[in-house]
């Protein structure tokens, strides 16, 4: 079937350039050239433009009729100055459109091709410069002043009794706050934003838990890098290389490292072949790395500098003596400093009576006992149920996110407590208010105004029936005022829809689901609105749960961890 279809449109269009073809063969006959036109033909055409005009006319009157009153009824008390201005809007550019349209196809037939008239031409015009700039003048102050009049009333202050209702907006919902018996909102700050406190509002209960909710987060994530497999084992291989550090240079079978002679390799500052660093002979500073016809350096001898770690009451320090590994800070009343004795460790302070302490290659005792302890940890660690296998892209992935959530952290410790005019704490405002998922309720006849906030991107709120629409950004909070004048119930009764509801919507793309971001709104009496919002519950139904002293007394315990951490 589609074949034949595409066959007919193509042959269609080969029959249409062939009817072109003898139209222009036709005309090549009677001896006519292209861009003469009959009298007839450019008649029809001027006629042909009227009939279009009317038809042009006739389907636009049917659609103002069919379609014209395309919005709902106003139900908020500027709605119909709102509807007012819309309507001389429209007015003004239907009359345009059909003053313009009636002149244009009017004159297309009137002015038709006359090979009898001439066209008059003249460069300027003082009276129609005139006509058409003061005109469309005239008509935009008027429309410039009415808006602005109408947009200045909707968008003015708010009344000192007026109620306040916070509309925040996420991807891809809405949530209403109202303020509590203090009749303030409380402070809200998106660094303590948690799925049991989505709008961030600044609580002591609620510093204190998202403290208390990233610490958890960090412990978990260092937890799991510090049982990675792969770190473990670079720990381990770290740890035994500073405790068995004399491997690297062998010992006669050992298994230490030494500096001793006797076939041993050697570093050494003393004698009989091996390299000697001493700082004194006689009172010179002598550097000497050997003695009886070994490479010696020395600078000086007899008053001269001279770095050497000789003998008779100087500072020695030597790294042999016969193959043994000693450090000594005394011989002969000599401060002496040895690393070696037969290929085993010793560390001492001490020869011929004198005092000393014991180190180990320069690893202490302490130290040794030290790193013994945390290898046998590690290992325990690398045995244990909890070890992990990270890749390295996930290990970098997991520490990035340690480091944000310091960040995190130290954001919510900058929040600092304050006191609203009146002495009221802000960190306490937040308690009493109420927070609304789904649906919220205004009162009939007494005046809203909205706090617009966003947490992600620019949203706009959108409530057609009440003629109000506001932007919603974020980081920048916006407002807009109202007084609904139509309750629900009455309005289901207006439009005979029993299940009409006002909403508020988001009016431009947001996302994937911009579609389904809405909210149903309530309008009902005063008195149906107050015994409702009696029965929310506040923000902190118990407000016992922690007190500001207690936020504080948190944050600055995580600050004084933060501190000795680094």
């Amino acid at each position: 079937m589609k074949l034949i279809t595409l066959l007919v449109v193509i042959a269609g269009i080969i029959a249409l350039a062939q009817l072109a073809k003898v139209g222009q063969l036709t005309a090549q006959i009677r001896n006519k050239r292209e861009e003469d036109i009959s009298d007839a033909d450019t008649r029809l055409n001027g006629r042909l433009f009227v009939a279009f005009m009317l038809v042009f006319y006739a389907s636009f009157v049917f659609l103002i009729l069919r379609y014209g009153d395309y919005i709902p009824p106003a139900a908020s008390a500027h709605g119909d100055a709102y509807d007012t201005l819309m309507k001389f809007n429209l007015y003004i550019i239907i009359a345009v459109f059909f003053l313009v349209n009636t002149v244009l196809f009017l004159f297309a037939n009137k002015y038709r091709q006359d090979p009898n008239r001439k066209a008059k031409f003249f460069a300027h015009d003082n009276r129609l410069e005139l006509i058409w700039t003061v005109i469309p003048s005239i008509v935009l102050a008027v429309i410039i002043i009415f808006g602005l009049r109408t947009w200045n009333e909707m968008t003015g202050e708010a009344s000192e009794n007026a109620l306040r209702v916070e509309v925040y907006s996420k991807q891809f919902d809405w949530t209403a706050r109202y303020p509590g018996s203090d009749g303030e909102f409380g402070l809200a700050n998106y660094n303590l934003i948690t799925p049991t406190n989505p709008l961030g509002i600044v609580t002591s209960d609620g510093v204190s838990g998202a403290l208390k909710e990233i610490e958890g987060q960090i412990e978990r994530l260092e937890f799991e890098l510090s049982h990675e497999r792969g770190t473990l084992l670079a720990q381990i291989d770290e740890v035994e290389r500073e405790l068995f550090a004399e491997n690297h240079h062998g010992n006669g079978g050992h298994g230490r490292q030494s500096h001793g002679g006797h076939g041993h390799s050697s570093e050494s500052h003393a004698a009989h072949g091996h390299e000697v660093e001493s700082h004194g002979e006689h009172g010179h500073e002598v550097e000497s790395h050997g003695e009886h016809g070994h490479e010696v350096e020395s600078h000086g001898e007899h008053g001269h500098e001279v770095e050497n770690h000789a003998t008779h009451g100087h500072e020695v320090e030597s790294h042999a003596t016969h193959g043994h590994e000693v450090e000594s800070h005394a011989t002969h009343g000599h401060e002496v400093e040895s690393h070696t004795a037969h290929g085993h460790e010793v560390e001492s302070h001490a020869a011929h009576g004198h005092g000393g302490h014991e180190d180990v290659h320069g690893i202490s005792e302490a130290r040794k006992a030290m790193l013994e302890a945390r290898l046998l940890e590690l290992k325990q660690m690398l045995n244990g149920p909890d070890v992990v296998v990270l890749s390295k892209a996930a290990s970098e992935a997991k520490g990035d996110k340690i480091h944000r959530l310091k960040r995190h952290r130290q954001r919510i410790m900058e929040v600092k407590p304050f006191d609203y005019e009146g002495g009221l704490a802000a960190w306490e405002a937040g308690a009493d208010d109420k927070i609304m998922k789904g649906e919220f309720h205004l009162p009939v006849g007494r005046e809203v105004e909205f706090v617009f906030r966003s947490r992600d991107v620019i949203h706009s709120a959108y409530m057609p029936h009440f003629r109000a629409q506001m932007n919603t950004v974020p980081g920048v909070p916006t407002r807009f005022k109202m007084t609904p004048t139509v309750t629900t119930d009455s309005m289901r009764t207006v439009l005979n829809d029993s299940d009409f509801d006002y909403v508020l919507l988001c009016n431009k793309i947001c996302g994937a689901a911009h579609f389904n971001m809405q909210i149903k709104m309530i309008v009902e009496s005063e008195e149906e609105f107050n015994a409702w919002l009696e029965s929310q519950e506040e923000f902190l139904v118990d407000k016992e749960v922690a007190t500001e002293s207690d936020a504080r007394a948190e944050a600055a315990k995580n600050e004084n961890k933060e501190s000795s951490t680094l």
